[in-house]
């Protein structure tokens, strides 16, 4: 597991781009909003709209995933569809084998962390998109 914990580096990693930032409450396991992009040879790039979870096969498992939302269609389109599309408008982008950088933090310890992960191959008909494997040190 390759965990940041250089200033300067946290700050390179966190701000200037050269990876997509996520983030988690570690206190709430709440996670970022992501957009995965699945390439399709019928289709062209299909976005699916995501969330970073952690422990979602096994309490505690210290994995962190990128699991897909459901989708539906409903016959009417109102502020609350309006609200997700923001949520979602400056969410990162995530491809297949691709370096991310994940800020964990918790608010009652007043700790976070920076672990660099990356993405594996995107699998979006399963409820899990993908799994985020640690880049070792």
């Amino acid at each position: 597991m390759k965990i940041i914990s250089d200033s300067k580096e946290i700050a390179q990693a966190l701000n200037f781009g050269k990876y997509p930032v996520l983030m988690i409450n570690m206190d709430n396991k709440e996670g970022s909003n992501v957009v995965i992009i699945h390439k399709s040879k019928t289709h062209g790039d299909m976005r699916y709209r995501c969330t970073l979870e952690t422990g979602f096969q096994k309490e505690n498992d210290n994995k962190l995933y990128i699991s897909t939302n459901c989708s539906m269609i409903k016959s009417s389109y109102n502020w609350n569809d309006h609200l997700e599309c923001a949520e979602y408008a400056n969410a990162p982008v995530i491809e297949a084998n691709q370096e991310i950088a994940v800020y964990m933090y918790s608010e009652k310890a007043k700790i976070g962390v920076v672990r660099l992960v990356k993405s594996g191959k995107i699998d979006v008909m399963c409820q899990v998109a993908t799994m985020l494997e640690d880049i070792e040190e």
